[in-house]
């Protein structure tokens, strides 16, 4: 593998220590209530007060470690630290002021009947996960101080978010006549804390199943190799000891994956021309043509039933996804996002399987349909003319949120935990190449330079080297998104329909 620039780690990961209550799920019975309060506290606040009008919830004056119960069944769509001092980030782990800004450590569930409730200012990180169900009563967190707190309780909200996607100061009711309708009236009696026991939640060991490894490990050493496809020669251009493949033609699309599960990539081509797949086995062997997808979809490879095969997957214009296992089976197509968005595929909620997934360029919204069939998690990362990306970037088995910023070179992520990091690494005109560059099991943060044929990768190992130098300006890099042009720029609605109207004019032509 060619020697690559390895720059110190500047990932910004939120640590919190982790703690497992005695009894996770409260006792729910066939005849328990569909509602019940989150915490039995006096009531400090209300909701919109002449005081303080832009209150949207009301506060429970719970004590310090008092469980926290799931108001009602649902599914966790929001989880993270909000809290800033004077425009910097501050941890959700130690006790707020008054001076601090945001909710602290919280979580939104959404609820059956379009409501979400929100649970705020918990001591240390939720108990649960983006994604996760919960029942009515679970315990999901403990009473604390963190964020814009001045003494430990509970800032509770709920939401009428109908179909709109989340909770919004706009649709923010008032939780008191709300809960008393719902036979759950807040304000009464005064629960006793239950310190959690801390424990140490031990690191599972590695397993043969589950997704494959890194996109374009060519040699199976557990490290992202350097491969760049350079249509005008029909031609994969990879570091001496892997030399060059001719493969394909001018047109094609790479789509690098390992299709026959042998723990090495193989290099693939997509042809958007006739929606046909050509795949050269590690082992050097050509695998048998298959022809899945049509002009104008956009491969997207990945293993999304979790057998350690890639899948042949493509997105379609419109919104759909349509997947063909590695086995020949069909999955049924899916529905998710509209003209214009961008696909991602990863495994977010870590049961070892890619999730098909959207990002919306107007609004930066994330859109995931996970393979357990939860509801997606609602989150926000990104904006117009970003560049969506998804890795594991912290080693947990669970792939996180990204976008890269070309306008000035940084990236944002937004960990599965719920914590966030800005971290600097390109300049306009490169193209985001994620990979796992050193073979730790974490993805790095890498671009890729079309003008020098540089890669730039911020390794999760902080060991630096050498830079790394592989192709030149019109290559493709095996790792980049099939809607990324060759100046590194997502395709645009006007561009995609004009790419369909040239391939139909192709396609007529060829008879």
């Amino acid at each position: 593998m060619a020697p690559l620039a390895r720059y110190g780690l500047a990932t910004l990961l939120g640590v919190a220590i982790l703690f497992v209550p005695s009894m996770l799920y409260a006792m729910v019975s066939d005849d328990e209530p569909a509602w019940v309060v989150p915490v039995n506290a006096p009531i400090w606040g209300g909701f919109r007060t002449p005081e303080n009008p832009s209150h949207q919830g009301v506060d429970l004056g719970a004590k310090r470690y008092v469980p926290i119960r799931a108001a009602a069944s649902g599914v966790v769509v929001e989880r993270e630290c909000n809290a800033s001092l004077d425009g910097q980030p501050y941890s959700c782990d130690t006790d707020g002021s008054p001076q601090v800004k945001g909710c602290g450590w919280y979580i939104d569930i959404h609820h059956d009947g379009g409501l979400d409730t929100r649970y705020c200012h918990m001591s240390f990180a939720p108990l649960v996960q983006l994604g996760d169900k919960v029942k009515v009563g679970q315990t999901v967190g403990y009473v604390g101080s963190s964020g814009n707190s001045s003494a430990p309780h509970l800032h509770f909200e709920v939401h009428e978010v109908g179909k709109s996607g989340g909770a919004t100061n706009d649709n923010a009711i008032d939780p008191v006549p709300f809960m008393k309708g719902h036979g759950a009236p807040l304000g009464v009696g005064n629960d006793e804390p239950v310190p959690p026991t801390p424990t140490v939640t031990p690191t599972p060991a590695p397993t043969a199943s589950g997704p494959v490894g890194p996109p374009v490990d060519l040699d199976g050493d557990g490290e992202t190799d350097l491969a760049v496809w350079r249509g005008a020669q029909a031609k994969w251009i990879l570091p001496d000891a892997l030399g060059g493949v001719a493969l394909g033609e001018d047109g094609d699309q790479p789509a690098v994956g390992d299709f026959d599960g042998d723990g090495k990539a193989d290099l693939a081509l997509w042809r958007p021309l006739d929606g046909r797949w050509i795949v050269q086995a590690s082992t050097g062997a050509q695998f048998p043509t298959v022809d899945f997808g049509v002009g104008a979809d956009v491969a997207v490879p990945a293993d999304f039933d979790g057998d350690g095969r890639t899948d042949f997957a493509v997105y379609q214009a419109e919104g759909r996804w349509l997947i063909r296992y590695a086995t020949g089976k069909e999955a049924d197509p899916i529905d998710l996002g509209k003209f214009g968005d961008l696909p991602v595929a990863g495994d977010f909620d870590g049961d070892g399987r890619s999730d098909p997934a959207v990002w919306r360029p107007a609004d930066g919204s994330w859109s995931v349909h996970l393979s357990t069939g939860a509801r997606a998690p609602k989150l926000v990362l990104g904006g117009s003319g970003d560049i969506p990306a998804a890795g594991d970037f912290d080693g947990d088995g669970t792939d996180d949120f990204a976008v890269w910023s070309p306008d000035n070179g940084v990236w944002f992520v937004r960990y599965a935990t719920g914590a966030k990091a800005e971290i600097s690494l390109g300049v306009p005109g490169d193209i985001p190449v994620i990979g796992d560059y050193d073979g730790d099991g974490v993805d790095d943060l890498a671009v890729w330079r079309p003008s020098d044929g540089r890669w730039l990768v911020q390794v999760s190992s902080g060991v630096s080297g050498p830079e790394a130098v592989l192709g030149t300006a019109g290559d493709v890099p095996a790792s980049s998104p099939q809607w990324l042009d060759k100046a590194g720029s997502p395709w645009t609605v006007d561009e995609i329909r004009t790419q369909r109207l040239i391939l139909a004019a192709k396609r007529a032509a060829s008879g």
